[in-house]
């Protein structure tokens, strides 16, 4: 219960920060009938409104000591299935999200840190 708590405090913060990001980078929307231990933090964000893609941004934050993954290749497309099948909802997902860092350690200073190098990439590469 209080890993939950914190990561709510942590999640909130987030929605606040990158509010003004929408339509560019949106959190997964929740819903107040769910309750929901926050495993992951995952925002979608619209590459083909930006001049750079998911592999750079990853780089540079990574250069900033932030650490990002990509939460989770869609089955259809993990070798192990070896689907021919195309799902483009899936697809379309996967080629837009990315799971911010969230454990009940994470400072509120450090996701101020996250989401502002996030709106400085963001807003530097966003297409005119």
């Amino acid at each position: 219960k209080k890993f939950v708590n914190k990561r709510n405090i942590i999640i909130n913060r987030y929605d606040y920060l990158l509010k003004e990001l929408k339509p560019l980078l949106c959190p997964i929307e929740k819903y107040e009938y769910s309750v929901t231990s926050f495993h992951l933090y995952v925002v979608l964000i619209n590459f083909d409104r930006l001049l750079i893609s998911r592999a750079k941004m990853i780089n540079i934050l990574k250069k900033k000591n932030i650490g990002v993954q990509v939460h989770y290749p869609p089955l259809h497309l993990q070798k192990i299935y070896g689907s021919k099948k195309q799902l483009p909802g899936s697809e379309e997902y996967y080629s837009k999200c990315l799971s911010l860092p969230l454990f009940p350690q994470l400072q509120i200073s450090e996701v101020e840190y996250i989401t502002a190098t996030i709106k400085d990439i963001i807003l530097k590469y966003k297409k005119k």
